[in-house]
């Protein structure tokens, strides 16, 4: 089944669409031209009655709110539908946000991409569950400023993952320039499909094209085709001039052009080994390398780096996922199974990581009701300290005081009077001299003892009571 993108001229280059439950990159140069291809890509969905899901990092949510009211479409019906969510990365750079939280079709979260992980989750879950899905996701480039490669590397695999589960057709956006081509490699592995965007200036023109580098179960052609953008923000796939579409725009296109592709991999190769010079166990460079190789049909030198990368590190992000393609491309089917279900087992392991994340999300402070972690000695919102159970799940505002314990005041022995053995008689034994010295702390006078047993049922210790 093919998704349609909207965008004329584009959806006859790949077959008609993209595929359901696909997740592809759509890369290129700062500007508009990725920002309209996803509008339109967004715009279409809801035309067809499904349900979108959009993760923001470069703009407020009311920014977005404004294009879709542009468009046609009124924010507020959407989300009253399940149509519309919307997880906000962007106020987390001008105000406070706190993990996760929840405003109506609007989930803010802070800069920690665990919470950007739930936020999805949740997201996904709230959308309407009989209609198809669609979501437009703009944060790797930007995560990567504040996050490693490899951080970055294994959320984009662990949401891919997420939303191919969910059958939600994906496109990850990102800023290729702000990125050199190794990043770009290691951040491209684990999707179904890459889709270039260019800009050139010619003379006095400034022309714009686009190719399709891959895409899954699709038999595309890498040869780049010109686009252009209207006013309105729409963008159309053909030549400049003259708008031609399908075969004539691969047509237009067949003359022979550099080998771009296969410049760019040689370059990260000569880049990935020589930072292995440097330092012959650094993980990343030897992905980079392994995927050059293997892109380069290299598959038994890209195998050999690959089992290098292992035993520096068993779990590095799409490490086994690669090893499958590379397993297939050699025809060893059943290798290749086997590490796509390592794969996937690591994917479950980062999904109970993020599922533990999410129940220590769900405690609040009793007081101020914000959120703590599990065992937190103070509420970082409103200061007040903890006592043994007293984190509650949200959103329940109260402080549940325990009333104060005091301890019971213990009786002076000296007034403790023994009580009488039950159902004993006392026996009376005459001695014929008092006995000497002290015995039990009683005196051995003539008067009487008064009753203390030291113990004895039914005996006095030997002292009379009498005389």
């Amino acid at each position: 089944m093919r998704v349609k993108t909207g965008i004329k001229g584009f959806d006859e280059l790949i077959q008609g669409g993209l595929p359901a439950g696909s997740t592809v990159v759509l890369e290129g140069p700062s500007g508009i031209e990725k920002d309209y291809f996803a509008g339109e890509f967004l715009a279409e969905g809801l035309k067809a009655g499904e349900a979108v899901l959009i993760v923001i990092s470069s703009k407020p949510p009311t920014t977005l709110f404004e294009e879709l009211r542009a468009k046609g479409f009124d924010p507020d019906k959407l989300f009253e539908e399940g149509r519309l969510r919307v997880v906000d990365w962007y106020s987390q750079k001008e105000e406070s946000v706190v993990e996760v939280e929840e405003a109506g079709p609007v989930i803010k979260v802070s800069l920690d991409l665990l919470n950007v992980g739930i936020a999805i989750t949740r997201a996904i879950a709230s959308l309407a569950k009989d209609k198809p899905k669609r979501a437009v996701i703009e944060i790797l480039s930007p995560a990567l400023s504040a996050y490693e490669l490899s951080q970055v590397h294994t959320f984009a695999q662990a949401t891919k993952a997420k939303l191919s589960r969910q059958n939600v057709t994906s496109i990850f956006v990102i800023e290729k320039e702000m990125h050199d081509s190794t990043t770009l490699s290691t951040l491209l592995q684990p999707f179904d499909g890459v889709i270039d965007m260019d800009r050139v200036r010619e003379g006095d023109r400034i022309v714009r094209k686009l190719a399709v580098f891959s895409l899954k179960g699709t038999a595309t052609q890498s040869n780049y085709v010109p686009f252009e953008v209207t006013n309105e923000g729409a963008i159309s796939v053909g030549i400049t001039g003259g708008i031609r579409t399908g075969g004539e725009a691969q047509k237009a296109e067949m003359a022979p052009k550099p080998p771009q592709r296969a410049s760019r991999i040689f370059r990260i190769l000569e880049r990935s080994e020589s930072r292995l010079k440097d330092n012959p166990k650094d993980a990343d460079a030897l992905f980079s390398k392994a995927t050059a190789l293997a892109s380069l049909q290299r598959f038994d030198d890209s195998m050999n780096t690959l089992n290098e990368l292992t035993r520096l590190s068993h779990r590095y992000p799409g490490l086994w996922l690669l090893k499958s393609k590379i397993y297939t491309g050699l025809g060893d089917e059943q290798k290749a199974k086997l590490c796509l279900e390592r794969s996937a087992q690591i994917e479950d392991e980062i999904e109970a990581e993020e599922d533990a994340t999410r129940k220590v999300s769900d405690l609040a402070c009793p007081l101020c009701g914000a959120p703590v972690r599990e065992r937190a000695e103070a509420c970082p919102s409103c200061g007040i300290t903890f006592g043994i159970g007293t984190l509650v799940k949200k959103p329940i505002p109260t402080l549940s005081v325990r009333p104060e314990r005091r301890p019971e005041p213990k009786p002076e022995i000296s007034k403790i009077a023994p009580a009488p053995p039950e159902k004993t008689r006392i026996r009376k034994e005459v001695v014929t001299s008092a006995p000497k010295g002290r015995t039990n702390g009683l005196t051995n006078g003539l008067g009487k003892v008064k009753g203390l047993t030291n113990g004895l049922r039914g005996r006095y210790n030997g002292l009379a009571d009498g005389l």
